[in-house]
């Protein structure tokens, strides 16, 4: 069995999705990892991006220790494509634990368009400080140096041509598929791999077939969330519903248990009743530049809860890594089978209650889900 720990649910799916279009049996868990007899890949999301450090350590080290009991072959540790989140003591701990003596970190994408080359994090060409990624509002990037984006650790930017170096941590230029081909001819038994989702998949490519993914088919009543902020009062799906009348807006003034809220909920109600497919989302209007993020997804996800508490939509389709985990802790879910593939990073999870689709904010939305709510037929 491989293990694969992650720091957000976005991270997480996006590596069953990987695994899932190598035909393997894919297990995803919530903060403790779960022994599933039939499962090829066991992943385990902290949900530690979410949390302040030292509660983030503490999260990791513990997801470590239940998946030590598991004994997988392999561990590997899903860090941001673009390295947010505590990345560097995530990877400390880590590596005291296994006991091993180096450490490949390759976290860009050059199938999305991020690449790292001299050192210098791009996304499609721009400088990382340059780009969208600089107002990220807990964990902004600053700097396009990759030595200066992973705190905590003493890392070294390289080539694969000068291979790693024992007891040190390479963070690798990676400017296309064949330079991850060369570097994952370097892991051995004593290097950690860490990085990105184009890592993993050239890892899975060295011992198994591409297999076709399945792919979904919408389900409804199908409740689009927008818990990130991408997209903004520009996103495709909010325009079209606010256009057709089905967009549920949530006042971030808005205090739980209020006249207001309960008016609110009872309008979620009767929209989620009227049609198959809605769209919740902050009034953006209303929410202030400085507004919190942690108290914003604590407000997102008790909304869901209490309108999914009426009736249980057959689907729910998050946008947001922590908005999603907000939002599945709300109603109870801890775990999952990831089933299906919308397109890259985009990963339908089962449960016994609901099928929740969870997608990165930055990845493109899969045309399919746009056209639910631009289609004049539904």
């Amino acid at each position: 069995m491989i293990a694969v720990i992650a720091d957000d649910l976005t991270g997480a799916a996006e590596i069953a999705g990987i695994a899932l279009g190598f035909g393997l049996r894919v297990s995803l868990s919530m903060g403790e990892a779960v022994a599933v007899s039939d499962t090829d890949l066991l992943i385990v999301s902290t949900n530690s991006r979410s949390m302040k450090l030292p509660e983030a350590l503490q999260a990791t080290r513990q997801a470590l220790e239940h998946i030590f009991r598991l004994h997988p072959k392999v561990i590997f540790k899903k860090t941001d494509s673009i390295l947010r989140g505590h990345v560097g003591p995530e990877l400390a701990i880590q590596y005291r634990m296994t006991g091993l003596q180096r450490i490949l970190l390759l976290p860009a994408n050059p199938s999305l368009g991020r690449t790292i080359r001299d050192g210098k994090y791009l996304v499609n060409g721009v400088p990382l400080a340059e780009t969208v990624f600089a107002q990220d509002p807990e964990f902004p990037a600053l700097s396009s140096d990759v030595t200066r984006l992973v705190d905590g650790m003493d890392i070294k930017a390289g080539d694969y041509g000068t291979g790693i170096p024992e007891q040190s941590t390479v963070i690798g230029d990676i400017t296309s598929e064949d330079d991850l081909n060369q570097w994952a001819g370097l892991v051995s038994d004593d290097v950690m791999p860490a990085g990105g989702g184009d890592f993993f998949s050239v890892i899975l490519r060295r011992k198994y077939k591409p297999a076709d993914a399945p792919l979904p088919k919408p389900l409804h009543p199908f409740i689009f969330i927008q818990g990130t902020s991408f997209g903004g009062a520009a996103h495709p799906v909010r325009l079209a519903a606010m256009n057709t009348g089905r967009a549920l807006l949530i006042d971030p003034a808005m205090e739980i248990g209020s006249d207001d809220y309960r008016q609110w909920l009872y309008e979620g109600v009767r929209l989620k009743r009227a049609g198959e497919y809605l769209f919740m989302g902050f009034d953006l209007e209303r929410l202030a530049d400085d507004a919190d993020p942690v108290g914003m997804r604590r407000l997102m996800a008790k909304c869901v809860a209490d309108l999914c508490s009426f009736e249980m939509p057959a689907e729910l389709f998050v946008e947001g890594g922590s908005s999603a985990q907000a939002i599945l802790d709300a109603i109870g879910i801890r775990g999952c089978r990831p089933t299906e593939v919308w397109s890259r990073g985009v990963v339908r999870l089962k449960s016994d209650r609901v099928c929740v689709t969870v997608k990165p904010g930055s990845y493109p939305l899969p045309e399919t889900v746009i056209g639910l709510f631009t289609s004049p037929e539904t």
